[in-house]
């Protein structure tokens, strides 16, 4: 599935790793994404899906955001560093930071990178 480009505009915004988190108080599933366009743009994105209440309630939510050189570099890494990016139980480097939880209960995510949200657009088509 292609996104369309915060850069360029056009609709070849593509996920190129995933890794699966834990979900957290509010989301019940919960993966990071890097993102990457053929003009250049590089960044990370956080899909989260709540799926508690009747079948026709499931909710969720995508979203991207802009990575400096160095954090892209850094979360490509440790996604590529993990054994079992599908498996939301590992315990290696990347699940544990990026999985952690905050003092409200919340998965930390792209915030562990230091990622401000105001740096974020929405994974629309």
């Amino acid at each position: 599935m292609k996104f369309r480009c915060p850069a360029c505009g056009c609709a070849d915004l593509a996920i190129t790793a995933v890794l699966q988190l834990d979900g957290d108080l509010l989301w019940d599933e919960i993966a990071v994404q890097t993102v990457a366009c053929p003009c250049g743009f590089h960044g990370a994105a956080v899909y989260e899906e709540e799926r508690r209440g009747r079948l026709e309630d499931e909710t969720w939510r995508h979203h991207g955001y802009r990575l400096t050189d160095d954090q892209f570099i850094e979360f490509s890494g440790l996604l590529a560093a993990c054994p079992a990016p599908h498996d939301d139980a590992c315990t290696c480097p990347a699940h544990r930071r990026l999985g952690a939880h905050d003092a409200l209960g919340m998965c930390v995510h792209v915030r562990a990178l230091g990622v401000p949200p105001q740096s974020g657009f929405p994974m629309g088509h």
